[in-house]
């Protein structure tokens, strides 16, 4: 059925606070074959966009194996 990719959660979130190429080098890599709600990253993306990429708080992270997807919260500083 799927397998929460924690370790790509985890490191995308990490990523977020750095510079920014690495971030996409990362996601250009990793992103086609991460699987099971991985493309909500994308949501992110714009979230860090429109913040102008002055990065984020993260409320909390949360591997949650009922519904097979690592779900994460954010607060962008705009």
């Amino acid at each position: 059925m799927g397998t929460i990719l924690e370790d790509f959660d985890r490191e995308t979130i990490r990523l977020f606070g750095g510079p920014e190429r690495e971030l996409i080098q990362f996601l250009e890599a990793k992103l086609p074959n991460s699987g099971n709600g991985s493309e909500e990253v994308r949501n992110w993306l714009v979230a860090h966009g429109a913040a102008g990429g002055r990065g984020f708080e993260l409320v909390d992270y949360l591997p949650v194996p009922k519904v097979i997807v690592g779900c994460g919260f954010a607060s962008w500083r705009v």
